[in-house]
């Protein structure tokens, strides 16, 4: 009995070292969002929940291991890896992977539909101050959006100079 307990406590802690958190990015734009985690001499697992707005988007997102001052930096991680997964919760096998085994700077652009999506960045954080990284995310609208935009500024710029020059006549 008392070597069942042990064992318990024994597990119990080690299910305690593995960090793991979960945010939620919202709906994303072109406008970077940029989150930074530090952690101590653990492993770690956080997941960014985001949803892709109406029409096609490429994803921009990166990581990149920091050291604990928050300057990016070579070897404060092992094993960085950034993963993206359809729906949130980072549940089910990732449709992208990038790995980086000493914690350098992983870019990842993906072109995405409407919906929801998570990405989760996992990693071991190194040495007796530790380390963390830093996750960045935007989504920037395909080109065949743009010039959609741009034709409508086009007609109502045209409306507009052909209502002023029809009152001044």
């Amino acid at each position: 009995m008392k070597l069942l307990k042990i064992l318990v406590v024994v597990a119990a802690t080690g299910v305690m070292g593995l960090a793991q958190a979960a945010t939620d990015l919202g709906t994303l734009s072109s406008t970077t969002q940029v989150k930074t985690d530090f952690f101590g001499e653990a492993s770690f697992v956080d997941i960014f929940n985001f949803t892709v707005g109406g029409g096609t988007h490429t994803v921009l997102a990166s990581a990149v291991g920091v050291a604990p001052d928050g300057t990016p930096t070579v070897g404060t991680l092992s094993g960085l890896t950034l993963e993206l997964f359809t729906g949130s919760g980072a549940i089910g096998s990732a449709f992208t992977t990038r790995v980086n085994l000493d914690g350098s700077l992983i870019d990842l652009a993906t072109v995405l539909g409407s919906g929801d999506y998570s990405a989760r960045v996992t990693g071991l954080a190194n040495g007796g101050a530790g380390g963390g990284f830093q996750f960045a995310i935007a989504a920037m609208p395909e080109p065949a959006e743009w010039m959609m935009l741009l034709a409508g500024f086009v007609v109502v710029g045209f409306m507009t100079r052909r209502k002023t020059s029809l009152v001044t006549a």
